[in-house]
């Protein structure tokens, strides 16, 4: 989920693209870490992956299947304005887990979820395809 109306997902990593186009000397003296985020509904964040200067409604579910994970490493890249990120970080899981304003584990919605989440194993094997390419 997003903070607040203002926030733009991506935008961070366009500032950062944007200072990398100016002096592309100075990529190699970087380390630069992003992240994707796991199961979020309805996500502004997965919007921008796909369809960055169109608003679509509702925006599509963020997850972390093997074309999400590519379309967010590729989204990525190109806002970096880079050909490689040197960590990629999973923000959280694509299962249900307990946030923003939660306190405590809901079990009827961990039930829920349970046969829609996405295996480690599968997130974990497309960020390798991604490092193979």
């Amino acid at each position: 989920p997003l903070t607040s109306p203002e926030y733009r997902a991506g935008a961070t990593e366009e500032i950062l693209g944007r200072y990398i186009a100016k002096d592309r000397v100075c990529r190699e003296d970087l380390v630069i870490a992003t992240k994707i985020c796991g199961y979020s509904p309805n996500s502004r964040v997965a919007a921008a992956r796909s369809y960055p200067n169109e608003p679509i409604s509702p925006p599509p579910d963020c997850r972390l299947d093997s074309s999400s994970v590519k379309n967010a490493v590729d989204a990525s890249l190109r806002r970096l304005n880079t050909d490689y990120i040197d960590l990629y970080q999973i923000h959280w899981p694509d299962r249900y887990v307990p946030s923003f304003d939660m306190t405590t584990f809901q079990h009827t919605q961990a039930q829920q979820r349970e046969d829609d989440e996405i295996s480690i194993l599968e997130t974990a094997s497309a960020l390798k395809d991604m490092i193979d390419e």
